[in-house]
């Protein structure tokens, strides 16, 4: 009897492409720990992720955490699966509150979805401070602090009307 050898990347394709169609376990594993991830993103105050928040980062959220080499598998996992989430994700802007205008994932550039331009204002650090009292873009404060191939991203975001909460959210969903 004689043993035929194939390569396991031939094994994962589909069927109908020539392959076996068995399953990549590293990716499958990769996407798992991301769908945790967005899972104690999204239901911050369910059970599991309480219980994570308590004995992995109790004084932080679950974005500001810091990796720890020596932790453990689980945290470790976990947060492999929020940098996978972080890398291809972003900020709906609701109040402004909890996003950063500088350090944080929110303007629709799929490169980098951060503000790039110098911080001019020391004193301006939340999006919720480029908008004025009733909820829309400060146009002249906006032009001023951030360069104009930004300005015009940030002025083309629809303000809501009503104030909502800033969320993450996929970028590349098409049902944004």
């Amino acid at each position: 009897m004689k043993l035929h050898l194939t390569a396991w990347t031939k094994l994962c394709k589909g069927k109908d492409i020539g392959g076996i169609g068995f399953r990549n376990l590293s990716l499958f594993n990769h996407a798992l720990l991301a769908k945790q991830a967005w899972r104690l993103i999204q239901h911050h105050n369910s059970l599991t992720a309480r219980v994570i928040k308590g004995r992995y980062y109790p004084t932080r959220t679950f974005m500001d955490a810091s990796e720890s080499v020596d932790g453990s598998v689980i945290r470790r996992s976990i947060c492999w699966g929020r940098n996978l989430i972080e890398s291809r994700s972003r900020w709906r802007i609701g109040t402004g509150t909890s996003v950063s205008i500088y350090e944080d994932i929110w303007l629709p550039r799929p490169v980098s979805f951060k503000v790039i331009s110098p911080q001019i204002r020391d004193d301006f650090k939340q999006v919720r401070q480029l908008k004025t009292d009733l909820g829309s873009w400060n146009v002249a404060l906006v032009n001023e602090m951030i360069l104009k191939d930004n300005v015009n991203l940030i002025l083309s975001f629809l303000v809501s009307s009503c104030p909502r909460d800033d969320t993450l959210l996929w970028h590349y969903s098409m049902n944004e």
